[in-house]
């Protein structure tokens, strides 16, 4: 398991043991961390978080194998939590309200949950599914496992455990450390209690990340090496000089010499220089680049678009969540 994984999967046991009786230490949480990353072992692992024996079993579950969505499977995640206390990994027999409502009646507890799950082991994951669609479907699952609450004791602890796993093998994260156990409680019985399920998917959406997500590296600024310096040139003095050989004229004669004294003492008239044209007026408001002038619509219809694919993204959500909510109603009347 990676580093960044390990750290999510022990924060999110961390806070489950904290809903239940006490959060571990600091201690124990870099404890699994290590243990889960396979740094450490076992034993450990169990003897940093000996004050904490539910969060040592709440991570023993995580690091299981994976195992498809059957009642049994949901049993045996009870089993291992609670072990040896009684009726621990088995169905309660008798009725179980909470705040809010009575949960399902014992004799319809098996094939309620068997159907559930059935359900559950439905749902596709990354990268087939977004974030989005994907808390909204478990969402409906989840809210039936609440009205369920098939144990007798143990059902908030075996349930976040029990999806947390489900979520690792759908290509997600679980962290229920991203909110506080306020709004965890209060969004689970908000949801048990009435048939509102939006508090819970807000609360799935903040909680769910993508697996195998690694914290962004910092860039190194990158240096521009400094141009090498150039050596001047030797001074013209410096350089050696051919030794100039030197070339006797022949003797000129007398018409020669009167035509070489004019062409010295003519003096040489400059070529006319050509008029340059004259500049246009400068326009009095300075006109923007091109390049920049035009880089600004385009950064914000990529925004708009983002955006736009966002709320589509919410608004396929919210309709999912709107069917089968109404699903959900009419199954539980016609059970009534």
């Amino acid at each position: 398991m990676l580093q960044n994984e390990a750290k999510i999967v022990a924060l999110g046991a961390a806070a489950n043991a904290a809903c239940e009786t006490t959060a571990p230490s600091k201690a124990a949480v870099s404890a699994a961390v290590a243990y889960l990353t396979g740094k450490t072992d076992k034993a450990a692992f169990v003897k940093k978080s000996a004050k904490s024996p539910l969060y040592a079993r709440l991570i023993a579950v995580a690091d299981g194998n994976a195992q498809e969505c059957t009642a049994e499977s949901f049993c045996a995640v009870h089993k291992a939590l609670y072990e040896p206390k009684a009726k621990c990994g088995e169905l309660r027999s008798g009725e179980l309200t909470l705040t809010g409502g009575s949960c399902t009646p014992p004799n319809l507890l098996r094939g309620s949950l068997k159907n559930v799950l059935a359900k559950l082991e439905q749902v596709q994951g990354a990268p087939a599914a977004s974030k989005t669609d994907f808390a909204a479907n478990l969402c409906c699952y989840l809210r039936e496992l609440l009205i369920l609450s098939p144990f007798t004791y143990g059902n908030d602890a075996a349930r976040r455990a029990y999806l947390q796993n489900f979520c690792m093998q759908r290509g997600f994260l679980l962290n229920y450390a991203a909110v506080s156990k306020k709004e965890l409680t209060a969004s689970e019985t908000t949801a048990f209690a009435s048939d509102d399920p939006q508090p819970l998917f807000t609360l799935l959406v903040k909680c769910l990340s993508y697996q195998r997500e690694e914290p962004p590296k910092k860039r190194r600024a990158r240096t521009v090496p400094a141009p090498a310096r150039q050596l001047p040139e030797k001074a013209p003095a410096e350089k050696e000089k051919a030794p100039r050989k030197t070339i006797t004229a022949p003797a000129k004669s007398g018409h020669e010499e009167i035509a070489a004294a004019e062409r010295r003492n003519r003096v040489a008239v400059p070529a006319p220089v050509a008029a340059r044209p004259p500049l246009p007026d400068k326009p009095t408001g300075e006109k923007q680049p091109l390049e920049k002038a035009t880089a600004e619509p385009q950064k914000a219809t990529r925004t708009e678009t983002e955006i736009l694919r966002e709320l589509k993204d919410v608004q396929r959500a919210l309709a999912a969540l709107t069917v089968r909510v109404s699903e959900l109603i009419k199954d539980l009347s016609d059970k009534s």
